[in-house]
C-alpha cells in the first residue's frame, strides 16, 4: 500500500484523474467465489466501500474520478457496491463498467444503467495489434458505442482502457497522450490515467 499511495500522491500533486477499482480479492484467484455477490459485514461489498474511503475521504484523493469494479458476477455485485457507497454516503456518480469486453459492456447497459455514469471497455494491444493497424479496432468499437447508445440514450461516457499484458504495471504508470477520432470524425487531444491501465474516452 506504500507503493500505491506515492503513485496516488503524485497523481493528486499533479491533479491527474484516476480510474481505478478492486480485481480480484481472493488470494487464490478464484474468481467465481460466492464472496463477489455478499452484502454487510466481512462482505465484497463492505471491502470495496472501506477501501474507497480509505482513498477518497482518509486519503483525500479527489482526484479519482472513476472507479470500476471486477466484474465477476458482475451484475447483482454492481447494485450492491451502489447500495454499500449509498448508504456511506460516498460518491455515487463515479461508477462506470464493465471493465470487459464484446457483449459484457452492452450488458452493463441493459442490466445496470441506474448505477453507472459512463461505460467502459478493455482490449489487450499485444494481442490485437493487427487489427489496430488494420483499422478494424475502431470498427469494433464504433459498433460498441452505437450499441450501447440504443440501450442507454444518455450520452453516457465510453472509455477505451488499453493494457498490453507483457508490459511491467510501471510502464502503465506514465500518463500519456494521444489523438482520437470523436463521433463527428474530428481529432481531439486525451490523457489520463488509471493505476494499472490507460484510459481515453471514446465518445
Amino acid at each position: 500500500m506504500i507503493s500505491l499511495y506515492q503513485v496516488l500522491d503524485y497523481y493528486k500533486e499533479k491533479n491527474i484523474p484516476v480510474m481505478t477499482g478492486l480485481w480480484q480479492s481472493t488470494l487464490d484467484y478464484n474468481d467465481n467465489v460466492p464472496f463477489y455477490t455478499t452484502i454487510g459485514e466481512g462482505s465484497f461489498q463492505k471491502l470495496q466501500v472501506d477501501m474507497f474511503r480509505q482513498l477518497y475521504v482518509e486519503k483525500g484523493y479527489k482526484n479519482i474520478t472513476w472507479y470500476t469494479p471486477t466484474f465477476q458476477n458482475w451484475s447483482l455485485m454492481m447494485r450492491n457496491t451502489y447500495q454499500g457507497f449509498e448508504e456511506e454516503k460516498l460518491p455515487t456518480t463515479i461508477f462506470t463498467g464493465a471493465d470487459s469486453w464484446e457483449e459484457w459492456t452492452s450488458s452493463a447497459a441493459v442490466y445496470n444503467k441506474n448505477e453507472l455514469n459512463a461505460y467502459d471497455h478493455h482490449f489487450y494491444l499485444n494481442t490485437g495489434i493487427d487489427q489496430l493497424i488494420n483499422g478494424q479496432v475502431e470498427e469494433q468499437f464504433e459498433q460498441e458505442v452505437t450499441n450501447i447508445r440504443k440501450i442507454d440514450p444518455s450520452d453516457k461516457p465510453v472509455f477505451l482502457r488499453t493494457h498490453t499484458q507483457f508490459e511491467s504495471y510501471l510502464a502503465n504508470l506514465w500518463c500519456f497522450s494521444l489523438r482520437l477520432w470523436d463521433s463527428s470524425g474530428s481529432f481531439r487531444r486525451v490523457g489520463c490515467i488509471s493505476l494499472v491501465i490507460r484510459w481515453i474516452r471514446l465518445w
